[in-house]
């Protein structure tokens, strides 16, 4: 057993492996935490959105979404975002996650809160449920209480890269308008804000203006904070199973039997996270690959 470490501050400044997002079922991201991680992982979000659509987004399910540097698991707290989170919301989570973690290879975690800031929940009351379910893991943990004058892990790199770019730069790398350019580089330079989230609540900056910073801000954050190598040790049941298709089938005959698109049979089978959800379905299908039992698998879904 390994003791929770509680910290004030911005959870994207943790060094574990894996980060928890907190989510609802309905298929938005639009406030808090959630909004962040849909600035910072645009791919994640639209893969939420379908698995909302087939509601393998469930209270009591978590859903691993695993990207080259950093793991991001996503925990129902509530059904609707207009509704609060409920304690036995996150029981069922907890406990699924004490059933689970292992299994999934996570070897670090950082929690915020559960349902304690767009949640409603009693803050003390959940950090007693979080810690009488988290203190039976043997993994490190930290338990995060949002500090909104904290700052992340990307603003300092896109301030400097703001700082020593000529505004042509600028413009080209984030594809802005100069007069969007101007604008951030008097809010950088005005030293009135310490995390890229900030920028929502500065007026003139746009949906897609944020889409962008962050885009830039991703793309350059280059640092691993865990090892590759423990990640992505364990090869998965559909790597497996596609395989032994891949053995048997010739292109032109997948072609023929799923009536899919070449490139779409080549994404599912090279880049699956990169896949839509019916394409993966009716490839299945027709292969005679149990979809439903590898869906886990494909996108880590806790049943």
């Amino acid at each position: 057993m390994k003791s929770i470490i509680f910290k004030d501050g911005n959870i994207f400044t943790t060094q574990c492996q894996t980060i928890v997002n907190t989510v609802n079922c309905y298929g938005e991201m639009g406030a808090g935490i959630a909004l962040e991680f849909k600035y910072r992982y645009p791919k994640m979000y639209s893969k939420y959105v379908e698995l909302c659509k087939i509601h393998e987004i469930q209270v009591g399910k978590l859903w691993i979404y695993r990207s080259p540097n950093r793991w991001v698991l996503n925990f129902p707290t509530k059904n609707h975002w207009k509704y609060p989170s409920k304690i036995e919301y996150l029981e069922a989570g907890l406990s699924k996650f004490l059933e689970t973690y292992k299994k999934q290879g996570i070897k670090s975690i950082a929690f915020p809160l559960l349902g304690a800031q767009n949640g409603g929940l009693d803050a003390d009351i959940v950090k007693q449920l979080m810690s009488h379910y988290l203190n039976q893991c043997d993994i490190p943990i930290e338990i995060y209480d949002y500090d909104y004058n904290a700052k992340d892990d990307l603003y300092d790199n896109f301030s400097s890269f703001i700082q020593n770019s000529t505004a042509n730069e600028i413009e080209k790398q984030l594809n802005l308008k100069s007069k969007t350019v101007t604008l951030i580089r008097e809010v950088v330079e005005s030293n009135s804000i310490n995390s890229l989230f900030k920028f929502k609540n500065i007026q003139g900056i746009g949906e897609k203006t944020i889409q962008a910073i962050y885009s830039f801000a991703m793309l350059d954050n280059t640092k691993v904070s865990f090892s590759q190598e423990s990640v992505f040790a364990n090869s998965s049941a559909i790597d497996k199973e596609l395989n032994k298709i891949i053995q048997e089938l010739t292109i032109d005959e997948k072609v023929k039997m799923t009536g899919l698109d070449l490139k779409i049979i080549e994404l599912i089978e090279n880049s699956i996270e990169e896949s839509k959800l019916k394409d993966i379905k009716k490839y299945c299908k027709t292969l005679n690959i149990p979809f439903k039992e590898l869906l886990p698998e494909f996108y880590s879904v806790q049943q």
